[in-house]
């Protein structure tokens, strides 16, 4: 279990009154604490790794966005960190800002 300051996470949260904690756990994916739960979204399998820079940028970007396009539901914060993992993935598949660049939202095949 991921640590922050010494604490676990959702006691952490809850300490500074936060509504959200993201955490990024590199390979193995993110997890986000809320008062309603955790969300664990594991990593993508098996990206093309070429430059992790921008990583967490394009993680919290790709949240950012799914969820301000859904008004902000609680209920949405499982699609959102999947989408911020996707964003987060893309990101890593080419130098600097060229993988997310590229992408698209259609879904392959």
């Amino acid at each position: 279990m991921p640590r922050v300051g010494g604490r676990d996470p959702d006691e952490f949260r809850r300490q500074w009154w936060l509504k959200g904690l993201v955490i990024k756990q590199g390979a193995k994916g993110v997890a986000a604490y809320t008062e309603y739960g955790v969300v664990r979204v594991p990593a993508v399998a098996d990206p093309s790794l070429i430059d992790t820079t921008g990583a967490g940028d394009a993680l919290a970007g790709g949240m950012l966005a799914r969820w301000m396009s859904t008004g902000g539901e609680p209920a949405g914060l499982a699609r959102c960190t999947c989408v911020g993992v996707a964003c987060a993935s893309i990101t890593i598949s080419a130098v600097g800002v060229k993988g997310i660049a590229r992408a698209t939202s259609r879904r392959p095949g």
